[in-house]
């Protein structure tokens, strides 16, 4: 009989089947999208697809089975790096360059500050750049005491965007967080900053001026 297999072994199958079970849903999610015509549907289809995707990328980088600690710099740039090479597969010429201090979260946090982060992202390659693709610049630091997550692009500027279900939902998840969003005008671009305290679970360590 096989071995009978542990409390946190239990918890990591199941979330290694359900990041199996989210990516195969994404890749069918994809499959439509490439064959479909319709624009509005294909950007609707490839939303749906990034948040997908940035909920399984939650499960791999959860780095405690049972404290469910998240660490948020390995997941933003897992988040990052599949944006760009979707951006990449279009017209659009776009880079997403990430700057992330080491930083630990609790899972609810550490989602949400995720699915804010691929909310902002798209919205920049999407509407950033109407001639074409540019760069857009994702940054996680602490100051004063809080978490700072900023993304910014060097598009038309507007630090007033319309909106959109995605931004409804980046504002929701911010309220989460009891954080503080704002968009700025970069001058050229737009940058939103999103501040929180948020339940930081990183180990203290000494800060070197």
């Amino acid at each position: 009989m096989d071995q009978l297999l542990s409390a946190d072994e239990l918890v990591r199958e199941t979330r290694h089947r359900v990041k199996n079970s989210l990516q195969l849903v994404a890749s069918m999610l994809s499959a439509q999208a490439r064959q479909s015509r319709d624009p509005a549907l294909v950007a609707g289809l490839r939303e749906a697809v990034s948040r997908i995707v940035a909920v399984a990328h939650l499960h791999e980088n959860l780095q405690n089975e049972s404290e469910q600690v998240v660490q948020v710099d390995d997941y933003l740039r897992d988040i990052c790096n599949d944006l760009a090479l979707t951006a990449g597969e279009g017209h659009n010429r776009s880079g997403v360059y990430v700057q992330a201090e080491p930083i630990r979260l609790s899972g609810p946090d550490g989602m949400a500050l995720g699915l804010i982060a691929n909310e902002l992202i798209v919205n920049a390659l999407q509407h950033a750049y109407p001639n074409g693709g540019g760069p857009v610049e994702v940054t996680l630091s602490r100051s004063n005491g809080s978490i700072v997550l900023r993304v910014a692009d060097m598009g038309d500027g507007r630090s007033d965007p319309a909106e959109g279900l995605g931004l409804t939902f980046v504002r929701l998840l911010a309220q989460k967080l009891h954080g503080q969003l704002e968009f700025l005008d970069a001058a050229p671009g737009t940058c939103v900053r999103l501040t929180f305290v948020g339940s930081d679970m990183t180990p203290c360590q000494a800060v070197l001026n």
